[in-house]
């Protein structure tokens, strides 16, 4: 048995995290309060923008790798292309938006690379 953190809880420390650190942070979606998938949209304010979705792992602990997999958003309207085709997918969708001049996620979760490194 796996005992997760309610997502709604987990929203909110991942917030918490960036405003303490001097990000703005909000919660753009809410979605289902327990297990509701999450995107997190980082802004650089450079016009850069990425997005982090959880990975499947086969190995337990929940990872995160940037999206699209294979190639990632780079910009801003990249980011919210990506979100919108999502939420239509996905009415329990949560979308975090991070606007950090570094670029930073905040994630605590290890984050996969962006090549598989066994292509």
């Amino acid at each position: 048995m796996s005992l997760q953190l309610e997502t709604q809880l987990w929203v909110q420390a991942l917030t918490r995290r960036a405003n303490i650190e001097g990000s703005y942070s909000t919660i753009e979606r809410v979605g289902d309060k327990e297990r509701g998938d999450v995107l997190v949209k980082i802004i650089d304010g450079k016009g850069g923008g990425s997005v982090y979705g959880k990975a499947f792992n086969p190995d337990g602990p929940t990872v995160f790798r940037r999206l699209p997999q294979g190639s990632p958003a780079e910009t801003e309207s990249d980011a919210n292309a990506y979100i919108e085709g999502r939420i239509t997918s996905d009415p329990d969708l949560w979308i975090v938006e991070i606007q950090d001049h570094a670029g930073r996620h905040f994630l605590t979760e290890r984050i996969l690379p962006d090549k598989d490194p066994f292509s």
